[in-house]
Formats: C-alpha cells, structure tokens, sequence
C-alpha cells in the first residue's frame, strides 16, 4: 500500500503546476524514492526544477494490486 501511496504522490507532483505543489511534499517524495534506492530527475533548464523522471530500475518497489 506504501508503494501505491508513494507512485500516486509521484504522479501529482509531476502532473501539478510548481504553483499547486507544496514544497514539503516534494520533497517528501523526493526523499521516499532516494530512500527505496531511486533516484529523481529534474529539468534544470526550468525555473522550478520540475520532476521529469523517476527510477525505481533495480529496486524492490513493486506495483502489485488486487483488483478484486
């Protein structure tokens, strides 16, 4: 459920505005994928640094679901 958690954060922070996005929670992200062994990409050209990739390649993050 934590992976889960973590790849729906992943998805608003790289989907949202640098407006609409808090801080704290970007960073709380960004700190929870190096944490599991990922690592963060940004777009330096960019003012605001937008998240432009996250690798997970190599870790024991898996996005297993029960759909029943």
């Amino acid at each position: 459920m934590k992976t889960l958690s973590l790849f729906a954060a992943i998805l608003f922070l790289c989907c949202s505005s640098a407006t609409s996005a808090s801080e704290p929670a970007r960073d709380k992200v960004i700190a929870e994928v190096q944490r599991l062994g990922g690592a963060v990409e940004f777009d330096e050209t960019k003012k605001d640094r937008p998240i432009v990739k996250v690798d997970l390649h190599g870790t024991k993050v898996t996005m297993s679901t029960s759909l029943s």
